[in-house]
């Protein structure tokens, strides 16, 4: 952008963290939400991460409820549903969009390979869990938690690493404060920046 003469240009957070200025939290309930878009390669090593998941999040007393936020992904959701077939475990069959963002309002943790679905849950303070897989599409889920979340680490899993997410179970008070701090401190940065790029 510079080199082609534009002089106001400057980093700034995903857009997703402005949210936080504009949504209404209530009470969390004990409440997962899974959203993913299709995984087209080690899809084995996906579905047997998918079901510890699933069982750590059952036995922790979590329901959990399948949504999709992209209409493509209504297909594999819908697929992912049927796999897990078991009591505790719901799908909601309704795109969750800008005029439904209330959804998020008192779950409790998000898990999916889907980077806005997972920021739209920041800005809602629910806990991220991000399944990523080396694929480019879900590489850069890495990049955006690295650059704005404190501990961003502990939010990403591969198929080998189901397990963290007891760890973020057990101190999610901590960290859902840890979250809030991070989500008010990016939307500031937002705001700051637009502001001072618009001058």
């Amino acid at each position: 952008m510079k080199t082609l003469g534009f002089t106001n240009v400057n980093y700034i957070p995903d857009l997703a963290y402005l949210l936080k200025y504009y949504v209404n939290t209530s009470a969390k309930s004990k409440i997962a939400i899974l959203s993913f878009r299709e995984i087209k390669s080690n899809k084995s090593l996906f579905l047997e991460w998918l079901l510890e998941v699933v069982d750590i999040l059952l036995k922790g007393g979590y329901k959990i409820e399948l949504y999709y936020q992209v209409k493509k992904d209504r297909n594999f959701m819908i697929e992912l549903y049927n796999f897990l077939n078991r009591k505790g475990v719901s799908f909601r069959d309704d795109i969750v969009w800008y005029d439904s963002f209330n959804f998020y309002s008192d779950k409790t943790l998000v898990v999916s390979n889907r980077l806005h679905s997972l920021l739209v849950g920041v800005a809602y303070n629910c806990i991220p869990f991000a399944y990523t897989d080396g694929n480019p599409l879900t590489k850069k889920i890495g990049d955006v938690f690295a650059s704005s979340l404190q501990n961003y680490d502990s939010f990403l899993s591969s198929s080998q690493e189901s397990t963290k997410l007891k760890d973020l179970i057990d101190d999610k008070d901590i960290i859902c404060r840890q979250l809030q701090e991070d989500c008010l401190n990016n939307a500031n940065k937002c705001r700051i920046t637009i502001n001072s790029i618009m001058k």
